[in-house]
């Protein structure tokens, strides 16, 4: 199983394809770093019938209306599919590494994402309240040596804790990375001079990306009962900080009282910046509400229409299905009348409808 990431314009007809090279990150170490390549295509509405064009090319699906684009990274011919579909090649380097690679990572990716096959045990209607000297206290289990294996039951619980929110990153694996810590404030940072180790007061949580649950080798899947809530928690993160660094820098949460309600995970230590003495997260968070407002905006429902949120600048996300590709791209010619682009497509076969798009459009 292969996942073909794309990202389209409908509007202006460029597009960018996501790619990874090896980069520092911010936990000291050598990682996958996201890269971005734009180039321009003619206008939508010429013929494309077997036309090549030059290098760097692309693989793309598309009708007569630029909303009908959708972008596929990988080799082919170039050939013609009933007059709709043109296949391209796309073949470009960046900084000496290949492109054509998947957002996320591996690292125990099926239960971080809940794409493991124990993950639909888990009641997410069964919530246990816990403080954070609480999460703390909890026994760190052996971790099993593969990326699929969900600890059970250590790591079938659902948590609801208040905490404060010091600061949060966009991590290389595309998750938001929030350090949550008691009234003290006081986190482990190994990167510090000189290091901050535990210090029983912090822990992690995280908030995936939705358009990444297959992995960066696109082995992981695409079906997680945990895809709303995830979704609702990248919005609420968005919504609140529309200016956001997403460069993979801090930003500062301010110590904001927060309620987080979420998946217990383990995670092995490497460095990480919040991480606590038994290593323990909330991973992923389904759901995050800001104490200090008002009239909060989480919910752990999402509706079926996607309904504008108020912020511009940042992105809401939804997932569609289809069996096969045509079908797919009708779905996504009708939502793009509301506003949004098709931001990736995964094909699982594990399922019937096999082919899942991933559509974004900025907060109204």
């Amino acid at each position: 199983m292969a996942k073909e990431v794309c990202e389209t314009n409908f509007s202006s007809g460029i597009f960018s394809a996501k790619g990874r090279d090896q980069a520092v990150g911010q936990h000291g170490r050598n990682r996958s770093r996201s890269i971005t390549v734009e180039w321009s295509l003619p206008a939508p509405d010429r013929s494309w019938q077997g036309r090549k064009t030059s290098t760097p090319q692309a693989q793309i699906c598309y009708k007569s209306k630029a909303t009908s684009y959708a972008m596929k990274l990988g080799k082919a011919d170039a050939t013609t599919f009933g007059g709709q579909c043109g296949l391209f090649l796309l073949m470009f380097f960046l900084a000496g590494t290949s492109a054509a690679q998947n957002c996320g990572g591996t690292e125990r990716w099926g239960p971080k994402d809940g794409t493991d096959q124990e993950a639909a045990n888990i009641d997410l209607t069964n919530i246990t309240p816990a403080t954070v000297a609480d999460l703390l206290a909890i026994h760190q289990p052996q971790l099993p040596s593969d990326n699929t294996t969900r600890i059970v039951p250590d790591e079938t619980h659902v948590y609801r804790v208040q905490a404060r929110l010091v600061k949060w990153g966009h991590e290389l694996d595309d998750d938001y990375h929030l350090v949550l810590t008691d009234d003290t404030l006081k986190y482990t940072d190994d990167t510090a001079h000189p290091p901050i180790p535990p210090t029983g007061h912090s822990f992690i949580g995280e908030v995936p990306d939705p358009s990444c649950f297959s992995g960066s080798d696109g082995s992981f899947g695409s079906q997680t009962p945990f895809g709303d809530g995830i979704t609702s928690a990248r919005q609420t993160m968005d919504q609140r900080f529309p200016n956001a660094d997403q460069s993979g820098k801090w930003n500062d949460g301010a110590g904001a009282p927060v309620e987080i309600t979420g998946i217990g995970f383990f995670d092995r230590p490497h460095g990480q910046v919040g991480r606590a003495p038994n290593n323990i997260e909330i991973h992923p968070i389904l759901s995050i509400r800001f104490l200090d407002q008002p009239n909060p905006t989480t919910s752990r429902a999402v509706s079926p229409t996607p309904q504008p949120l108020p912020t511009a600048g940042q992105w809401q996300y939804q997932m569609i299905s289809a069996a096969d590709a045509t079908s797919l791209l009708n779905q996504a010619n009708t939502q793009g009348t509301q506003g949004w682009e098709l931001a990736g497509v995964v094909v699982d076969t594990n399922r019937s409808d096999k082919y899942v798009g991933f559509l974004k459009r900025k907060k109204q």
